[in-house]
């Protein structure tokens, strides 16, 4: 089976289950599966298709072209896990849908007021193509203050992070009566949910916390005897 993410920076915009379509269009009109609504995306710009047992991508005469793997393509056969980039997006084929509690991701862009514009050509060398996506890249991390000798952890691809007394936790707790797992920090398309587990003692900036609660970056967590600031901004270059 043939699944495609569709990313900007950290956060998953959109999936689509391959095998359910023959083909899969993008770009800037709002005729197409995938809208992109940018200038710098052509009206019509790239095509996701199957042929056979296999999936290819292809350019349409795009102004700003379409890069597979960090190479510009007009052509190409896909592999899972390879990564699609069509100006700041990127589409990850993969072999699994997405672990998003149960849900296919629904666009979060709305395509309004670029599609009669004309497309804006650029110039972008690969340093460059690599810094724009760099720049607007959130990342999420946590500050530890008190605990632990980590000064820091970062999610990375994790879906989730558990914090407990057992050696399968992420992140480890202290104290004989600690529970196996005290709470969960969840990524879902709606943003990070801090999850309570029974005595795990987690409290948000000073209160207490019985319940999944959405997190921000800058909250100041306590989970036991662990302290830390849970932080989710854009990558300093």
């Amino acid at each position: 089976m043939g699944y495609l993410r569709v990313y900007l920076g950290n956060e998953l915009q959109e999936q689509f289950d391959l095998d359910r379509m023959e083909r899969l269009t993008i770009g800037r009109a709002k005729d197409n599966d995938l809208v992109i609504p940018d200038a710098k995306v052509s009206a019509h710009h790239a095509v996701i298709f199957r042929e056979g047992k296999h999936y290819f991508v292809q350019d349409l005469g795009s102004t700003n072209g379409v890069f597979l793997n960090n190479q510009r393509v007009q052509r190409a056969k896909l592999k899972y896990w390879d990564e699609v980039q069509i100006y700041d997006r990127i589409l990850k084929f993969m072999a699994l849908s997405a672990p998003q509690e149960g849900e296919t991701p629904k666009s979060q862009i709305q395509a309004e007021g670029v599609q009669a514009s004309k497309t804006q050509a650029i110039e972008l060398s690969e340093a460059e193509r690599q810094a724009l996506l760099k720049r607007q890249q959130k990342v999420a991390f946590l500050v530890f203050q008190r605990g632990t000798k980590e000064k820091t952890f970062f999610f990375e691809d994790r879906i989730a992070v558990t914090i407990g007394r057992s050696r399968d936790n992420d992140i480890r707790t202290k104290g004989w009566f600690a529970p196996e797992v005290a709470a969960r920090i969840e990524r879902t398309r709606k943003g990070f949910f801090l999850v309570p587990k029974p005595r795990g003692k987690v409290f948000r900036n000073g209160n207490p916390v019985d319940k999944r609660t959405k997190i921000q970056d800058g909250d100041e967590i306590q989970v036991r005897n662990l302290a830390f600031r849970f932080c989710y901004r854009v990558r300093a270059d």
